[in-house]
């Protein structure tokens, strides 16, 4: 679909289709659009996720952490992402590119890799962790995911950062028995703890 992003007017397939579409909010001015077109139904056709290697949490020479701020140039964090079209009830939706990791683009390592790292799922169909993000924006029966891993042996005392996905009011956070702080859930967010590590016999997340 074309358009004049300056003033939003319809052109070419966008005069003509029944619903317009947006790829990547910060590529098209879609508040203008719609300001001037404000009858126009519309949605997000293809809006970008970070990439992510599932239970990586440390960037090397071929994995990405799985946090979710990993995004190159053209895409958003899915966090972004949701914020951007939850604030905006006129369009209908969005499609997130992709659901699974897939062969046959290499991003962003290059050949020799033949992977894209942008899925929700790995090529194998594990969620990585971005899934329970998605998952505390969209369902009602209470949930709660911490993430990283808790296994930093050789890395005692150095600061890790925690953080944790819920559709919980509040949650807090307990190592080996103490607590580390109850925070309150932000809307389409996360909640983090930025603590030193120790190994943990015991692990959770009380809300």
């Amino acid at each position: 679909a074309v358009y004049d992003w300056p003033t939003g007017k319809p052109s070419g397939i966008s005069a003509g289709i029944d619903v317009q579409g947006f790829n990547y909010f910060d590529q098209g001015e879609t508040d203008i659009f719609h300001k001037n077109n404000p009858h126009k139904p519309s949605i997000g056709t293809e809006e970008g996720m970070a990439q992510y290697t599932r239970g990586v949490y440390e960037n090397t020479s071929t994995c990405l952490s799985a946090y979710d701020t990993q995004k190159p140039d053209c895409r958003h964090t899915a966090e972004a992402s949701i914020k951007f079209y939850a604030a905006r009830p006129w369009i209908a939706g969005m499609f997130f590119w992709t659901g699974f990791d897939y062969r046959g683009e290499e991003a962003p390592f290059g050949w020799p890799n033949i992977n894209s790292d942008f899925g929700i799922m790995d090529v194998c169909g594990f969620p990585k962790d971005v899934f329970y993000y998605l998952q505390s924006c969209w369902v009602d029966k209470p949930m709660v995911h911490i993430l990283p891993h808790w296994n930093w042996s050789g890395k005692e005392g150095q600061e890790i950062d925690v953080w944790a996905y819920s559709n919980c009011r509040e949650v807090e956070l307990f190592l080996n028995g103490r607590s580390l702080g109850k925070k309150t859930t932000p809307k389409n967010s996360h909640v983090q703890w930025t603590i030193k590590y120790e190994p943990g016999t015991d692990r959770k997340s009380v809300v």
